[in-house]
């Protein structure tokens, strides 16, 4: 029995003009506020003349560099002591002079007098300004980079070398040099720090100063080309540091989250909001490492202990009331074995190396089978005029609801063996989001509504059909004599 394809599983989009419509604009402004605080901070820090002191080079040839007045041979004989400076893509270092030339010592080839801390509470205080509560970080040294006439890095973005990094800290130390300057880009905005003229206009009486820039590892930067003298860098990357930073299950009402979760539960209390229970959606707004897979299967959970800004924010606000909510990749398939229905969308909490995973016959069943995955949109939809596919798109699917867009941050593209006739490429596509499970409006906690049984569908597909109007009968025309 056949009948005419059925709308998705009914549409769980409000009317623009309805409440739940105006509470949900009212959730998305709300952590646009949230998104004020800042990606970066930039500045001048005061330091004592013995902070400055640098140590490189070994055995006889080590060297001891007072910063502070230090001489155009002195920072040259420092530049010729550097390697050239490579860049990290795909989880390698890279050496291209086209795209960045500098030079650099590893945290292991010097050393200084600076002591961090004072100025990592200062930046902890400024990034995290709109925090629920405090976030401790540390900061590892990691390499000095020295940037003489010339030199130049264009634009990128830092690679994490960890789950739990968050962003980097460059202090410029106080040598004279022109240029140089740091472009900093993120959300559609670009930022100028001019290291040069912040260093210069330190008043003499102060005292020596350091300049500095926190910012997050999804800032776009760029280092213009240097002028004259040496731009010297000393980089930290900066971590979150420890577990504690996790959002918790059930946290107190802190008022920096109180508004939103307020909205949230004002919009599952309306009933016309899915009235059926469903999955609620969230777009993330920051990047974030991506645990290396190295062949294996990788839970993405542990992400949400470094979530920032508007995430963070939303990931308390959804716990705070009590949902079931977690970070999940949306998966969606394409290859020959889809041609003919509709690409499959599954949610699952797992990071899976597809390259590795040998032919997969159908992408959407691996997922489900093996990973914990949620099918969100169905691959029979394309044949959902037959009774058989109808029902198993109604059984199966569990259409997301977006509260705010699904982003392409934390986006990637893997290419797997497509099981078939004959052995082709497929490729999946993965996008990380925030998904919350949401009960009927009578019970939000009780997910045992999301579940079909067979009855139900059976129940649902006579309603339908018993909707259709009844097929017209062709009536035979009439011989008349002639």
């Amino acid at each position: 029995m056949s009948a005419s394809e059925p709308e998705s599983p009914p549409s769980t989009v409000p009317d623009a003009s309805s409440p739940a419509s105006m509470i949900q604009h009212s959730i998305a402004e709300t952590l646009l506020e949230h998104n004020k605080n800042p990606v970066y901070c930039s500045g001048t820090w005061k330091v004592a003349s013995d902070d400055i002191v640098l140590f490189y080079g070994e055995g006889e040839s080590s060297r001891r560099l007072a910063l502070q007045g230090a001489t155009d041979a002195q920072l040259e004989h420092l530049a010729n002591s550097c390697d050239k400076a490579t860049f990290g893509v795909n989880q390698q270092d890279v050496l291209d002079e086209t795209y960045r030339k500098a030079g650099k010592l590893d945290a292991d080839h010097f050393a200084w007098n600076f002591q961090a801390f004072g100025l990592v509470n200062h930046i902890k205080k400024v990034l995290f300004a709109l925090d629920s509560k405090p976030r401790e970080i540390r900061a590892e040294l990691y390499k000095l980079n020295v940037y003489g006439p010339g030199s130049f890095f264009k634009a990128h973005k830092d690679t994490p070398r960890g789950e739990d990094m968050f962003g980097s800290l460059v202090v410029v130390l106080p040598t004279p040099h022109e240029g140089g300057e740091l472009y900093l880009r993120h959300g559609g905005k670009e930022w100028v720090y001019d290291s040069a003229s912040e260093l210069a206009n330190l008043r003499e009486g102060d005292g020596p100063g350091i300049g500095y820039v926190a910012l997050y590892s999804d800032v776009e930067h760029e280092v213009a080309s240097v002028k004259s003298g040496y731009r010297i860098t000393i980089t930290y990357n900066l971590y979150f540091a420890s577990e504690q930073n996790a959002p918790s299950a059930k946290p107190a009402s802190p008022p920096s989250i109180e508004p939103v979760a307020a909205l949230l539960g004002d919009l599952l209390a309306q009933p016309e909001f899915l009235p059926k229970g469903g999955l609620l959606g969230f777009g993330l707004l920051h990047e974030y490492p991506f645990p290396r897979r190295q062949g294996e299967v990788m839970p993405i959970a542990p992400l949400e202990a470094v979530l920032k800004g508007s995430d963070r924010v939303i990931m308390n606000a959804v716990r705070q009331l009590g949902l079931d909510a977690a970070l999940y990749i949306v998966y969606k398939a394409s290859g020959h074995e889809y041609s003919f229905g509709k690409k499959p969308e599954v949610i699952s909490q797992q990071l899976i190396p597809w390259d590795a995973m040998g032919e997969v016959e159908n992408l959407d069943e691996v997922l489900v089978g093996n990973y914990g995955g949620i099918v969100t949109k169905s691959r029979h939809r394309g044949h959902a005029t037959e009774e058989w596919y109808w029902k198993k798109v109604r059984k199966e699917e569990h259409p997301i609801t977006w509260v705010t867009p699904k982003t392409k941050n934390n986006s990637f593209k893997d290419a797997y063996l497509a099981y078939g006739n004959q052995a082709e490429i497929g490729h999946v596509y993965g996008t990380m989001a925030l998904v919350a499970k949401i009960g009927g409006p009578d019970d939000r906690f009780d997910l045992a509504i999301l579940e079909k049984t067979d009855e139900d569908v059976d129940a649902e597909w006579a309603a339908f059909i018993g909707d259709q109007p009844a097929p017209k009968r062709k009536q035979k025309k009439r011989r008349t004599k002639q």
